[in-house]
């Protein structure tokens, strides 16, 4: 046989063989997909191991040649030594059904021959590997797309990739939520400040030390909004800020919403609301906690279990004047805003008063300087300070320390009532704020947070940061004070035509270096201590109605006794031979006058300002120092009348702290009530500002107003304005 022969039954027979092969192989199976790969890889579940955990698949690139069963390990197979070369044109990678039906055939081929053995996935392994490819050139997609947009350009944005994700959920849950998607939406900035404040004040009028000054400035803000939705059921709304105007702009609420056949058809979680549909009981709109409204065909359910983070108040308007009533409980005084400048003002308060209106202290404070812990960085009136507890004082509490000698016992407040004040002014190292510590204590026996505080760098107040009582001796401070911030004061005043002195005033350190210490007598310690006497400076008679500029006309008090066998709000007490059947607004001192200021009681509520009541700043003034604790015990024979003592007298409210008298609750039983009236007009005011929306209503009698149409609310300053003229004639 010739060659050439040969050669063509040699070529027929390789040309049979492959056919045969590729027909055994594939036979004419339906065809998925035939694609080329240029470098991808798949997060494939491990179905034979636990099912947190995943293997990747590692998928060849066009451009490198490798061996092995593409899907049969976790591992990068090992390049051949065709690696680095590119792939011929006739290169394919093939994903065929198998006839079996559960199975997926993995073909590489050049044309007609394969290039490895066949490789076999599972169905559900396949799908899952579809996906995650899927979810990978959408997340792909959506990145380029963010990317061409830019971080400022239109709706582009760092997150706009994230709008949505579809999830596979097993049937159960997907019944459940009402569809396997997520659709949530992510906005928010980051704010970062850094920077310095520096400056330098060449005035030779200032000190030295307060020419120059200055610090590091660093700032931050996070501003986070979350809104989406987990299926058809689940809804998710936040919206937070680390530097709110008020608490109620973070909005966090969870809800889920069932189907009209639903048992469950609503869930709330956080910020919730409750709304009603009779006048009965009212609803709540800023609440905190969980609800939920359940459904039992005509039987609706509605439960909520939340905490209250606003406070809902009425205001009634008659004739065009606005009035508000207000109910405070005998343990509400106001704590650490008043003070007595000494103990000699606290002892002649009662008997100043009993000749009301007219005052007959016999005294008249002209000035007085307060100095307080600086919270707010203020450099105009810097001042090393130490107040003394027992400065001024004719009854010290280190009475026989030889420190304080000689005492005049009786005297009115001065810097000569005993001897410290002369004591200090004599030694140097009182001036010293790095030796004071070490002389008070070797050379004068006083204690730090006892006797004396040490108050470095401490801000003068303003004329307009506090209320002075010039009569009756005591301050009121206009924002209260902390409980570790210290209160120290100098004053000057005449009694009975002479001049008395306590403390420093700017005369006495004029002259001063601004590290020198200043001699001030301590109104407040840095610390609480009831069994010091500047616990009594301390006034607990005084009650605030968070109002300003109260009027006198349609202004009505009274106090009352809430007797919990009975429920009732009784004005007066049905037992006790001086108390029986006599209104308490009178037994408290509140009543002593007619309208005509006659010393007679009327019942009603003496309305003087700067007596009884500071109109300017809201306050209302007990004439007595302890109303529900001494006051009342005078008022009982201690040797009959004990069972009313016991019952009665709230001595707790003055002897300890306010939070303790609060636990008292079988003795907190008195309250104060009344009404005041404001001006008139079509804008009312609300009491606050910024208040929830949808919050207010308005009613005429018993109609309901339209907002919008009968009135409208500036929910930011806190004001209705009455549009319906009708409504506001009545």
């Amino acid at each position: 046989m010739s060659n050439s022969r040969k050669v063509g039954i040699f070529f027929i027979l390789f040309l049979f063989l492959g056919l045969t092969q590729v027909l055994l192989a594939a036979p004419n199976p339906p065809k998925l997909f035939d694609f080329d790969f240029d470098k991808s890889s798949f997060l494939l579940p491990d179905s034979t191991k636990d099912s947190t955990r995943t293997k990747k698949i590692y998928v060849p690139p066009l451009s490198q040649d490798t061996q092995g069963d593409p899907f049969s390990s976790g591992s990068l197979r090992e390049p051949s030594p065709l690696s680095g070369l590119a792939m011929p044109d006739n290169f394919k990678f093939r994903i065929e059904l198998d006839s079996s039906r559960q199975f997926y055939n993995v073909y590489e081929r050049f044309g007609l021959f394969s290039k490895s053995p066949v490789s076999r996935i599972s169905l559900e392994d396949f799908q899952r590997m579809q996906d995650a490819r899927l979810r990978r050139e959408y997340s792909y997609q959506k990145s380029k797309e963010t990317d061409a947009k830019g971080f400022s350009g239109g709706k582009g944005g760092l997150l706009d990739g994230l709008d949505s994700l579809s999830i596979n959920l097993p049937e159960s849950i997907a019944k459940i939520l009402g569809s396997n998607t997520i659709d949530i939406q992510l906005t928010g900035a980051l704010t970062l400040d850094f920077g310095g404040r520096w400056q330098r004040i060449d005035n030779p009028q200032i000190p030295v030390r307060q020419q120059r000054n200055g610090a590091p400035y660093f700032d931050q803000r996070i501003q986070l909004g979350l809104t989406g939705k987990i299926g058809d059921k689940i809804n998710i709304n936040t919206d937070w800020d680390t530097k709110p105007t008020f608490q109620f702009e973070n909005v966090f609420n969870q809800g889920y919403s069932g189907y009209e056949h639903d048992i469950i058809q609503q869930i709330q979680f956080g910020n919730v609301s409750l709304s009603t549909s009779n006048s009965l009981i009212t609803g709540g709109q800023n609440l905190f906690g969980i609800g939920t409204k359940l459904r039992f065909g005509k039987l609706w359910v509605n439960t909520i279990f939340s905490s209250v983070r606003g406070t809902a108040e009425s205001i009634k308007v008659q004739n065009g004047a606005q009035g508000k009533p207000f109910e405070l409980r005998a343990d509400d005084y106001e704590p650490d805003r008043h003070f007595f400048l000494s103990h000699f003002f606290r002892e002649n308060y009662e008997q100043s008063l009993k000749t009301a209106p007219i005052v007959t202290s016999g005294v008249n404070i002209t000035r007085v300087e307060i100095y307080v812990t600086n919270r707010n960085n203020n450099t105009q009136t810097l001042r090393n300070i130490a107040g003394f507890m027992d400065l001024g004082e004719q009854n010290p509490y280190r009475e026989s320390n030889p420190n304080l000698q000689p005492i005049q016992a009786g005297a009115p407040a001065s810097n000569t009532a005993n001897g410290l004040f002369e004591n200090l002014k004599n030694n140097a190292d009182t001036r010293n704020p790095d030796l004071l510590h070490q002389t008070m204590q070797n050379q004068f026996s006083l204690q730090q947070g006892t006797d004396y505080e040490l108050l470095r760098g401490s801000r003068k107040l303003n004329e307009n940061e506090y209320f002075l009582q010039p009569q009756l001796g005591y301050i009121t401070l206009l924002q209260p004070l902390r409980n570790d911030e210290i209160v120290c004061v100098s004053y000057e005043y005449t009694y009975l035509g002479k001049v008395y002195k306590v403390g420093e005033l700017t005369e006495d350190y004029q002259n001063f270096t601004d590290d020198k210490v200043l001699h001030l007598k301590m109104l407040s310690p840095s610390t609480i201590r009831t069994d010091l006497p500047t616990w009594d400076l301390m006034m607990k008679n005084i009650y605030s109605l968070q109002a300003n500029q109260i009027e006198q006309e349609n202004f009505q008090l009274r106090v009352i006794y809430r007797d919990d066998r009975t429920g009732i709000d009784n004005p007066s007490l049905h037992e006790g031979k001086n108390t029986a059947n006599i209104p308490l607004v009178q037994l408290f001192g509140l009543d002593r006058l007619n309208p005509n200021l006659d010393p007679q009681p009327d019942g009603n509520f003496d309305f003087m300002d700067g007596i009884t009541i500071n109109r300017d700043i809201g306050r209302v003034i007990f004439p007595v120092l302890e109303p529900f604790g001494e006051h009342l015990n005078e008022l009982f024979n201690p040797a009959t009348e004990v069972q009313f003592i016991d019952k009665y007298v709230f001595k707790e409210l003055y002897e300890g702290t306010q939070a303790d008298a609060k636990l008292r609750r079988d003795k907190s039983k008195f309250f104060i009530k009344g009404s005041y009236q404001g001006q008139g007009g079509s804008e009312i005011l609300l009491p606050g500002i910024n208040i929830a929306r949808n919050s207010v209503v308005v009613r005429a009698g018993n109609t309901i107003l339209q907002e919008g149409t009968d009135y409208t609310v500036d929910y930011q300053f806190g004001r209705v304005r009455i549009l319906n003229q009708s409504i506001e004639s009545n």
